[in-house]
């Protein structure tokens, strides 16, 4: 943000007030203000020390189904054990710990939702799309550089050798999301499908 507007207009967004996270909370998860909602509701927003980031994600991720709002705090728990043990975040602040451990659930029911029994197409393409990603810069991150991936492919007569490395490049990022159509142009219908699941989990925003 302070790249592209004067310091005096940047504006620091910290800890809402409860009542405030509680709401965001509800209106994430899709959820009514109804007792049993607002008890477990509060406790979250407790635990997630009322940051915005955080709440947000953790609305999602229940209202995507990752699971039931009374039992979200248990599974937060049991991913921060983990989390806390790694020396990535030895000294970090409770701020980046408790971000980064709602984050990692949501990114673990993706992953599961890809991996599973019924090997959810949409759920792997999103997890594909969410790692290309991470090598950008968070915001301003263009679709057309996907379809530009598409046409460079398209252009280039290559030897077998370089073929056989693209092909596997390709296939490591999921082949799909840089098909073509029937006329040679770029095919996105699985690139935006991959987009959706990251929406609905509030990993991506759209400008």
């Amino acid at each position: 943000m302070g790249r592209v507007v004067l310091f005096e207009n940047r504006i620091e967004i910290n800890e809402m007030e409860e009542p405030d996270a509680i709401t965001l909370l509800l209106k994430s998860s899709c959820l009514d203000p109804v007792l049993e909602h607002l008890e477990a509701v509060e406790r979250i927003a407790t635990a997630l020390g009322c940051i915005p980031l955080a709440v947000d994600h953790a609305g999602a991720y229940i209202e995507a189904g990752g699971c039931d709002i009374k039992k979200y705090l248990g599974q937060l728990s049991l991913h921060c054990q983990t989390l806390m043990s790694d020396t990535t975040f030895t000294g970090a602040s409770i701020y980046d710990q408790t971000v980064y451990g709602t984050w990692d659930l949501s990114f673990k029911e993706i992953e599961k939702r890809a991996g599973g029994q019924s090997r959810n197409a949409q759920a792997a393409q999103a997890a594909i799309l969410l790692q290309i990603c991470a090598f950008y810069h968070h915001s301003n991150i263009y679709k057309d550089i996907f379809r530009s991936a598409v046409e460079e492919l398209r252009k280039h007569v290559v030897d077998s050798e370089v073929a056989e490395t693209l092909l596997h490049a390709i296939s490591s990022l999921g082949h799909t999301l840089l098909a073509l159509d029937s006329d040679g142009n770029w095919d996105d219908f699985f690139f935006g499908q991959g987009i959706g699941v990251l929406f609905s989990f509030s990993l991506m925003k759209r400008g």
